[in-house]
């Protein structure tokens, strides 16, 4: 059920599914498509034999969810939210919150002392969205790291699933730089210094000491 016309219309609200897509097409241009939004929820299943593109697709679609996240989580963001069926949306109250991959659901944080975010509810959101659709509150300022190590190493397993046989510093410098589609991807220098540690650990696995 859609929030009433009244609500839509005098709140400019919108589906999260169409500020993700805005996100991707800020990120990524023209190369970005619905395609990649749909392997991230689970529309679209990983193929048996994985393709360069599905792999390009599934790592927009992540950076794009961290950017999401990030973007939900900014102060000048409001978020309207149905609890539950059949009540009209109104103002979420929340501080922290996160996205339900499947069905972009927001799910509702708090921060526990000793686990860190714990998840306590799921709802149906909407975003308040200016007329002009900007979606410049969501850029960060200030200049970013060349790598982003973390991120390098979040999708590890994802680049080295396209490599057959033992992995190289050289070797998986080649492919990374095919899975991120950009010519400044680090280079086996870069990787030897920050990704030596996963590439033993995935060689051992695959039975190269």
């Amino acid at each position: 059920m859609q929030p009433t016309e009244t609500t839509f219309q005098k709140k400019n609200l919108v589906e999260p599914e169409e500020v993700f897509d805005l996100l991707g097409n800020q990120e990524f241009g023209e190369e970005w498509t619905d395609r990649a939004r749909q392997i991230l929820q689970g529309v679209i299943q990983k193929p048996k034999s994985v393709k360069n593109s599905f792999l390009r697709d599934k790592y927009m679609a992540n950076k794009v969810y961290k950017k999401f996240v990030a973007f939900l989580n900014d102060p000048n963001v409001t978020i309207y939210v149905r609890q539950k069926e059949g009540n009209e949306p109104e103002k979420w109250k929340g501080v922290r919150c996160s996205l339900d991959r499947k069905y972009f659901l927001l799910i509702d944080q708090e921060i526990h002392p000793e686990h860190g975010p714990m998840d306590i509810g799921y709802m149906s959101f909407w975003i308040e969205m200016p007329k002009d659709k900007n979606l410049t509150v969501s850029k960060n300022a200030g200049a970013k790291p060349k790598h982003d190590k973390e991120h390098m190493r979040s999708i590890f397993l994802d680049v080295a699933e396209t490599i057959e046989g033992k992995i190289t510093h050289e070797n998986y410098a080649y492919h990374l730089a095919r899975f991120l589609g950009r010519e400044d991807a680090p280079k086996s220098s870069w990787v030897g210094d920050h990704l030596s540690e996963e590439i033993k650990e995935e060689n051992i696995k695959r039975g190269f000491a």
